[in-house]
């Protein structure tokens, strides 16, 4: 994969990668950072006017899609780096720092899509138990989040941490059931 081009990489192995810092045209406004990243994945305009005008409705950006990047907020400059991580459809999202991609959201809604996964290591819990307070923390900023998968285990966890943790609703959905869990995030 490193042999190939950043663009040809995300085209090709279906690829995302959302930067934690920067990732975007600074002197370009948002609509043209979409547009450049767009003509770059998408070749028929139609789609990707569809899927650039889809990405500034879904993160609200509606009122700033003029505004050059470099005088946008924090918030609305992180929801421009995951809309154009997002353009070209990517099969696998890499968040260089989950953390601070998000950290101005409120009231988010998530869906995270599993494919194959093993149960973890008492090894690998423990490695990730030092990450509980930010998790936290992110947790109180989300108020939906739909797990996509086929592994029993995994969707009986998600039933159980939805009853554990106050104020967040969570449910599980068979593979062939992602548009339902887009839908029950969006209702």
């Amino acid at each position: 994969v490193n042999e190939y081009p950043i663009y040809l990489r995300t085209k090709e192995f279906k690829l995302g990668y959302c930067p934690q810092n920067s990732g975007y045209f600074h002197d370009l406004t948002l609509l043209e950072n979409l547009n450049s990243v767009g003509q770059i994945l998408i070749s028929d305009k139609k789609i990707r006017d569809e899927k650039i005008d889809s990405m500034i409705s879904k993160f609200e950006l509606e009122p700033v899609m003029n505004v050059k990047a470099n005088h946008l907020s924090g918030g609305q400059k992180k929801k421009l780096v995951i809309a154009l991580a997002l353009l070209g459809s990517p099969k696998i999202l890499l968040l260089d720092e989950l953390f601070a991609a998000i950290a101005d959201m409120e009231h988010g809604l998530l869906m995270y899509r599993i494919g194959k996964l093993e149960m973890p290591t008492l090894g690998a819990i423990a490695v990730e138990l030092k990450n509980l307070p930010k998790i936290f923390r992110l947790v109180q900023k989300i108020d939906r989040i739909a797990v996509v998968c086929d592994q029993g285990w995994i969707q009986t966890s998600t039933e159980i941490e939805g009853k554990l943790i106050p104020g967040l609703e969570m449910k599980s959905f068979d593979l062939d059931k992602e548009s339902a869990a887009l839908e029950w995030l969006e209702a």
